[in-house]
């Protein structure tokens, strides 16, 4: 049996207890003699939260007589809940959870192994635990190679030092960094209420190398706001706007540290589009690498309903739609060659990093749904509806499509093998950083908020589309690959029904690992979606500001959030 340091710390004679329970209502952290030096250890705190750490004798005979118990069956009284097996960890996250539960009461011994050599021992009756830096530290976390871990945990009968089941996961510490934080939104849900609230709407940075990684970068609009992306080689954000009662407005800009904006950063497609054959409201708009171009969907008309379920709070899609690019240098907007045709719904556009080929979802105008949104038939349709039966009565289907850019000679939009003609919906595609790959979401039925939506990797030219191995229970959307092009960010619905974010590894084969849950950044009763990774060149967003008031009076309460 390998040694145990026992961690030293001041504490009250009165603490002590040779009652097991009583010893367990406090966190003990053993660690093995290899992992560490007893001096180096004394002053640190093994994990986030109120635990305490004693020294305690009679503590390193119970886990040696723990460890020491052979034959141990597998049943049904431990449940890991998260991290999932597979997943992997990024080496500059500053913490990551770990979640079971149980049936009944019991203690517990956390276990991490690497190889054969137990680096970890965790005793306790809580059923979390969060490792903070130092442990993370301890468990090699700076190395240039992947660390393969066994993460076991095993229940202890009350009043007892008798094992009676155990479980064990795989977690790999992974050397690719995040290095970059994210921008999300988080809203209030049902999205009814927050179309009546949209002031309580925010813009909120999250750093998750720092031990509190949430940062409000903007709130308080009383009008609604929503897409946000950025371009990757300059320093230029835009977001969805609705400015005095246009919905068609855009906020494109640099200032996004502390500077104010003022109207001049706000550009309308509504007024841009000269044909204007329908309100333009420049839904799920897409900035170039280069900060040039904007990419966005004109002239749509959209289905819109809205239910008071909170997981699933509308169905939303355009059903017609062109393919609309805004020129900076030229302040004109214009209709994509091959993605503007009246026989289709265009939407979605996504250009590749290279700049030369956009790739946007496509469906055929439907009659029918046409004829239901021109009549306002959906109008009544019963606020207790759902989404699955909403989805029967309005199907739709997408599929992938490309076209050069900018496409001077009309060339036509091609399906993207693998993501189209396959009977589902496909959308929301995004490039890697690369160009090599294409993560997009496909679906049964629809483009937002759908329950069964999965995220699938596809080479950029096409070829056999794979699901994600990252992806969680329901509704896996609004992904986005990190600058560095060794993860994703997703929205999501697993444990909760309130939409949370996650993360996976994908590495140079286009495998994505299990997902990791960013905790520390969900809400309860608030959903958190478009998440997008902030590039280098946009590092130092802080604070988004106005020189002008932005009134509200004109905002809608009702219809399509954006």
């Amino acid at each position: 049996m390998e040694k145990l340091i026992k961690l030293t710390l001041k504490y009250s004679s009165s603490f002590f207890t040779f009652n097991i329970i009583g010893i367990l209502c406090y966190m003990t952290l053993i660690v093995s003699q290899d992992a560490h030096s007893s001096n180096s250890l004394s002053n640190i705190n093994y994990g986030e939260g109120t635990f305490r750490y004693i020294e305690q004798p009679t503590l390193d005979t119970l886990v040696e007589e723990i460890l020491s118990q052979k034959n141990i069956q597998n049943g049904d009284i431990v449940n890991i809940i998260e991290p999932y097996d597979g997943v992997h960890i990024p080496s500059d996250i500053a913490t990551f959870i770990v979640k079971w539960n149980s049936i009944k009461k019991y203690n517990w011994l956390l276990s991490v192994i690497k190889d054969t050599e137990t680096v970890l021992n965790v005793l306790t009756d809580n059923n979390t635990w969060l490792p903070n830096n130092e442990v993370l530290k301890l468990l090699e976390w700076q190395s240039s190679e992947d660390v393969k871990y066994i993460l076991n945990i095993k229940a202890i009968a009350p009043a007892s030092s008798q094992v009676v089941d155990q479980k064990n996961i795989t977690i790999y510490l992974s050397r690719d960094t995040l290095d970059a934080p994210l921008l999300y939104l988080k809203k209030e849900v049902p999205f009814s209420v927050a179309q009546a609230n949209p002031e309580d709407t925010q813009w909120i940075r999250a750093d998750l190398n720092k031990p509190n990684p949430k940062k409000l970068i903007l709130d308080g609009l009383p009008v609604c706001g929503n897409c946000h992306s950025f371009a990757q080689d300059v320093n230029l954000f835009g977001t969805d706007l609705d400015f005095n009662g246009d919905k068609g407005s855009y906020l494109i800009t640099t200032k996004i540290n502390g500077e104010e904006n003022s109207k001049d950063e706000i550009i309308s497609f509504t007024s841009q589009d000269k044909l204007n054959k329908g309100k333009t409201l420049g839904l799920f708009s897409k900035i170039s690498a280069d900060g040039r171009f904007i990419f966005t969907t004109v002239e749509e008309r959209s289905l819109f309903i809205r239910m008071n379920d909170s997981a699933f709070s509308q169905l939303f899609y355009p059903v017609s739609g062109k393919i609309g690019v805004f020129d900076r240098v030229s302040a004109n907007l214009f209709h994509m060659n091959g993605a503007s045709s009246e026989e289709y719904v265009q939407t979605a556009p996504e250009l590749s990093p290279d700049g030369k080929t956009l790739v946007f979802s496509r469906s055929k105008v439907s009659k029918k749904l046409s004829q239901a949104v021109d009549d306002e038939t959906t109008n009544n349709e019963p606020i207790t509806s759902n989404i699955e039966e909403l989805n029967s009565k309005y199907p739709i289907q997408f599929d992938l499509f490309t076209v050069p850019f900018p496409n001077p000679l009309n060339k036509l939009a091609k399906p993207l093998l693998g993501a189209s003609n396959n009977g589902m919906s496909n959308y929301f595609a995004r490039y890697s950083p690369d160009g090599k790959w294409i993560v997009f979401c496909q679906s049964p039925t629809g483009l937002v908020l759908q329950p069964n939506s999965k995220l699938y990797i596809i080479p950029a030219n096409g070829g056999v589309a794979k699901a994600l191995d990252s992806n969680v229970k329901l509704m896996n959307s609004w992904h986005s690959w990190s600058p560095n092009g060794k993860w994703i960010v997703f929205s999501g619905k697993d444990n909760n029904p309130v939409t949370e974010l996650f993360i996976a590894h994908i590495d140079d084969h286009g495998k994505a690992s299990s997902p990791l849950r960013l905790f520390r950044l969900s809400s309860h009763n608030e959903a958190l979606m478009v998440p997008e990774w902030i590039p280098k060149v946009s590092e130092k967003l802080s604070n988004i500001k106005f020189n002008f008031n932005i009134d509200g009076s004109k905002q809608s309460k009702n219809g399509n959030i954006r």
